[in-house]
Protein backbone atom coordinates (compact mmCIF):
# COMPACT_ATOMS: atom_id res chain seq x y z
CA UNK A 1 0.00 0.00 0.00
CA UNK A 2 1.45 3.39 -0.97
CA UNK A 3 0.49 6.99 -0.25
CA UNK A 4 1.97 10.21 -1.57
CA UNK A 5 4.41 11.87 0.79
CA UNK A 6 6.16 14.59 -1.26
CA UNK A 7 6.77 15.40 -4.89
CA UNK A 8 8.38 12.45 -6.63
CA UNK A 9 8.33 10.17 -3.62
CA UNK A 10 5.83 7.87 -1.93
CA UNK A 11 5.53 5.92 1.29
CA UNK A 12 5.61 2.14 1.33
CA UNK A 13 4.52 0.79 4.69
CA UNK A 14 7.26 -0.94 6.62
CA UNK A 15 9.23 -3.41 4.55
CA UNK A 16 11.80 -4.71 7.05
CA UNK A 17 11.87 -4.75 10.83
CA UNK A 18 12.51 -1.64 12.92
CA UNK A 19 15.42 -3.23 14.77
CA UNK A 20 18.26 -5.46 13.51
CA UNK A 21 18.35 -9.20 14.14
CA UNK A 22 22.04 -8.96 15.04
CA UNK A 23 24.67 -6.33 15.85
CA UNK A 24 27.92 -6.24 13.81
CA UNK A 25 31.04 -7.30 15.68
CA UNK A 26 32.59 -3.82 16.04
CA UNK A 27 29.59 -2.67 18.08
CA UNK A 28 28.22 -5.82 19.69
CA UNK A 29 30.86 -5.98 22.43
CA UNK A 30 29.52 -2.86 24.13
CA UNK A 31 25.93 -2.34 25.20
CA UNK A 32 26.44 1.39 24.73
CA UNK A 33 27.55 0.95 21.11
CA UNK A 34 24.91 -1.72 20.50
CA UNK A 35 22.26 0.77 21.60
CA UNK A 36 23.68 3.43 19.28
CA UNK A 37 23.67 0.97 16.37
CA UNK A 38 20.04 0.00 17.06
CA UNK A 39 19.06 3.68 17.13
CA UNK A 40 20.84 4.18 13.81
CA UNK A 41 19.08 1.15 12.32
CA UNK A 42 15.67 2.40 13.41
CA UNK A 43 16.53 5.83 12.01
CA UNK A 44 17.61 4.37 8.64
CA UNK A 45 14.62 2.01 8.50
CA UNK A 46 12.18 4.90 8.83
CA UNK A 47 14.02 6.90 6.19
CA UNK A 48 13.99 4.02 3.68
CA UNK A 49 10.25 3.45 4.16
CA UNK A 50 9.35 7.10 3.63
CA UNK A 51 11.46 7.97 0.59
CA UNK A 52 10.37 5.52 -2.10
CA UNK A 53 10.51 7.17 -5.55
CA UNK A 54 7.49 7.22 -7.84
CA UNK A 55 7.93 5.89 -11.38
CA UNK A 56 7.76 8.74 -13.88
CA UNK A 57 8.57 11.44 -11.32
CA UNK A 58 11.27 13.99 -12.14
CA UNK A 59 13.70 14.22 -9.23
CA UNK A 60 17.15 15.58 -8.45
CA UNK A 61 19.47 12.71 -7.55
CA UNK A 62 22.89 13.29 -5.99
CA UNK A 63 24.57 10.67 -8.18
CA UNK A 64 22.43 10.90 -11.33
CA UNK A 65 21.50 14.59 -11.43
CA UNK A 66 18.02 15.59 -12.56
CA UNK A 67 16.35 12.46 -13.88
CA UNK A 68 13.00 10.92 -14.62
CA UNK A 69 12.54 7.88 -12.38
CA UNK A 70 12.29 4.66 -14.38
CA UNK A 71 12.72 0.93 -13.87
CA UNK A 72 16.47 1.13 -14.52
CA UNK A 73 17.38 3.89 -12.06
CA UNK A 74 14.69 3.66 -9.36
CA UNK A 75 16.83 1.73 -6.88
CA UNK A 76 19.75 4.15 -7.18
CA UNK A 77 17.39 7.12 -6.88
CA UNK A 78 15.83 5.49 -3.80
CA UNK A 79 19.21 5.04 -2.10
CA UNK A 80 20.27 8.60 -2.93
CA UNK A 81 16.99 9.94 -1.54
CA UNK A 82 17.51 7.96 1.67
CA UNK A 83 20.98 9.34 2.31
CA UNK A 84 19.91 12.88 1.41
CA UNK A 85 16.98 12.62 3.82
CA UNK A 86 19.24 11.23 6.53
CA UNK A 87 21.60 14.17 6.12
CA UNK A 88 18.74 16.68 6.25
CA UNK A 89 17.22 14.99 9.29
CA UNK A 90 20.22 15.98 11.40
CA UNK A 91 19.04 19.56 11.40
CA UNK A 92 15.75 18.77 13.11
CA UNK A 93 14.33 17.04 16.16
CA UNK A 94 14.10 14.24 17.27
CA UNK A 95 17.59 13.73 15.86
CA UNK A 96 18.77 16.64 18.02
CA UNK A 97 18.08 14.52 21.10
CA UNK A 98 20.29 11.71 19.80
CA UNK A 99 22.99 14.20 18.85
CA UNK A 100 22.89 15.74 22.31
CA UNK A 101 23.16 12.30 23.93
CA UNK A 102 26.16 11.26 21.83
CA UNK A 103 27.97 14.60 21.99
CA UNK A 104 27.56 14.80 25.75
CA UNK A 105 29.49 11.55 26.22
CA UNK A 106 32.97 12.91 25.56
CA UNK A 107 34.69 9.59 26.21
CA UNK A 108 32.56 7.57 23.75
CA UNK A 109 31.18 10.23 21.40
CA UNK A 110 33.17 9.22 18.31
CA UNK A 111 32.44 5.51 18.73
CA UNK A 112 28.74 6.20 19.35
CA UNK A 113 28.50 8.18 16.13
CA UNK A 114 30.29 5.43 14.22
CA UNK A 115 27.86 2.82 15.55
CA UNK A 116 24.85 5.02 14.83
CA UNK A 117 25.93 5.78 11.25
CA UNK A 118 26.72 2.13 10.59
CA UNK A 119 23.30 1.14 11.91
CA UNK A 120 21.63 3.77 9.72
CA UNK A 121 23.42 2.61 6.56
CA UNK A 122 22.77 -1.07 7.30
CA UNK A 123 19.07 -0.41 7.85
CA UNK A 124 18.76 1.47 4.56
CA UNK A 125 20.47 -1.37 2.70
CA UNK A 126 18.33 -3.98 4.49
CA UNK A 127 15.12 -2.14 3.61
CA UNK A 128 16.07 -1.62 -0.01
CA UNK A 129 16.94 -5.31 -0.35
CA UNK A 130 13.32 -6.23 0.44
CA UNK A 131 11.76 -4.06 -2.28
CA UNK A 132 10.52 -5.98 -5.31
CA UNK A 133 9.70 -4.63 -8.76
CA UNK A 134 6.05 -4.68 -7.74
CA UNK A 135 6.77 -2.44 -4.73
CA UNK A 136 8.31 0.12 -7.06
CA UNK A 137 5.38 -0.10 -9.47
CA UNK A 138 7.45 -1.86 -12.13
CA UNK A 139 5.17 -4.21 -14.02
CA UNK A 140 5.78 -6.92 -16.59
CA UNK A 141 3.61 -9.15 -18.74
CA UNK A 142 1.97 -11.70 -16.48
CA UNK A 143 2.49 -9.32 -13.53
CA UNK A 144 0.06 -6.48 -14.33
CA UNK A 145 -0.52 -3.39 -12.21
CA UNK A 146 -3.51 -3.22 -9.87
CA UNK A 147 -6.79 -3.05 -11.75
CA UNK A 148 -5.63 -5.06 -14.74
CA UNK A 149 -5.33 -8.72 -15.71
CA UNK A 150 -3.14 -10.37 -18.37
CA UNK A 151 -3.99 -13.35 -20.57
CA UNK A 152 -1.97 -15.31 -23.11
CA UNK A 153 -4.10 -15.43 -26.26
CA UNK A 154 -3.59 -16.18 -29.98
CA UNK A 155 -1.46 -13.58 -31.75
CA UNK A 156 -3.99 -13.47 -34.60
CA UNK A 157 -6.59 -11.98 -32.24
CA UNK A 158 -4.59 -8.81 -31.55
CA UNK A 159 -6.12 -6.46 -34.10
CA UNK A 160 -9.64 -7.72 -33.36
CA UNK A 161 -9.36 -7.43 -29.57
CA UNK A 162 -7.66 -4.03 -29.54
CA UNK A 163 -9.03 -2.29 -32.65
CA UNK A 164 -12.15 -4.28 -33.49
CA UNK A 165 -10.62 -5.17 -36.85
CA UNK A 166 -11.49 -8.75 -37.76
CA UNK A 167 -9.95 -8.67 -41.26
CA UNK A 168 -7.60 -11.60 -41.72
CA UNK A 169 -9.53 -13.81 -39.30
CA UNK A 170 -11.58 -16.82 -40.31
CA UNK A 171 -15.20 -16.95 -39.13
CA UNK A 172 -14.26 -19.73 -36.73
CA UNK A 173 -11.47 -17.59 -35.21
CA UNK A 174 -13.84 -14.65 -34.75
CA UNK A 175 -16.39 -16.93 -33.09
CA UNK A 176 -13.73 -18.38 -30.76
CA UNK A 177 -12.52 -14.93 -29.75
CA UNK A 178 -16.06 -13.66 -29.18
CA UNK A 179 -16.94 -16.72 -27.12
CA UNK A 180 -13.86 -16.33 -24.94
CA UNK A 181 -14.45 -12.63 -24.27
CA UNK A 182 -18.21 -13.00 -23.79
CA UNK A 183 -17.56 -15.54 -21.04
CA UNK A 184 -15.58 -12.86 -19.15
CA UNK A 185 -17.48 -9.76 -20.26
CA UNK A 186 -18.99 -9.23 -16.81
CA UNK A 187 -15.46 -8.98 -15.35
CA UNK A 188 -13.38 -7.28 -18.05
CA UNK A 189 -13.36 -4.10 -20.11
CA UNK A 190 -12.01 -4.04 -23.66
CA UNK A 191 -8.38 -4.99 -24.21
CA UNK A 192 -6.07 -1.97 -23.85
CA UNK A 193 -2.71 -3.32 -25.05
CA UNK A 194 -0.72 -6.40 -25.92
CA UNK A 195 2.91 -7.48 -25.88
CA UNK A 196 5.11 -7.18 -28.96
CA UNK A 197 7.13 -10.39 -28.81
CA UNK A 198 5.21 -13.48 -29.80
CA UNK A 199 6.03 -16.96 -28.51
CA UNK A 200 4.88 -20.43 -29.47
CA UNK A 201 2.71 -22.18 -26.87
CA UNK A 202 1.03 -25.54 -26.91
CA UNK A 203 -1.64 -24.08 -24.60
CA UNK A 204 -3.10 -20.62 -24.06
CA UNK A 205 -5.73 -19.00 -21.84
CA UNK A 206 -8.41 -19.30 -24.52
CA UNK A 207 -7.95 -23.05 -24.86
CA UNK A 208 -7.36 -22.92 -28.61
CA UNK A 209 -4.90 -25.01 -30.61
CA UNK A 210 -1.14 -24.63 -30.23
CA UNK A 211 0.34 -21.58 -31.96
CA UNK A 212 1.93 -18.16 -31.51
CA UNK A 213 0.57 -16.15 -28.61
CA UNK A 214 0.90 -12.67 -27.13
CA UNK A 215 0.11 -11.26 -23.71
CA UNK A 216 -3.11 -9.20 -23.72
CA UNK A 217 -3.95 -6.77 -20.91
CA UNK A 218 -7.52 -6.01 -19.86
CA UNK A 219 -8.83 -3.49 -17.31
CA UNK A 220 -10.92 -5.10 -14.57
CA UNK A 221 -14.50 -3.87 -14.69
CA UNK A 222 -15.54 -1.93 -11.58
CA UNK A 223 -12.01 -1.57 -10.19
CA UNK A 224 -11.60 1.73 -8.30
CA UNK A 225 -8.15 3.16 -8.81
CA UNK A 226 -6.60 4.98 -5.83
CA UNK A 227 -7.63 8.63 -5.88
CA UNK A 228 -10.48 8.07 -8.33
CA UNK A 229 -13.74 9.81 -7.49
Amino acid sequence: MTTKARLGYSVVLMKSQSFPESIPAPFSESELLSSAYRKGWNHGHGIACHNVPTLGAKVLSDSLGRVTVDADNIREVHEDACHAAESSSRDFSPFEFIAHEFNSDEENSEALWEAFEEGTSDAIRADLATYSDEDYGITSWGNPPAGFVDYRLPEAWASYLINGDSSGLEDAEIAACDAWFDALADKLLSCCECSEAKEFRTHNDAGTLAGDVLWFRFPIKGFRFPGAK
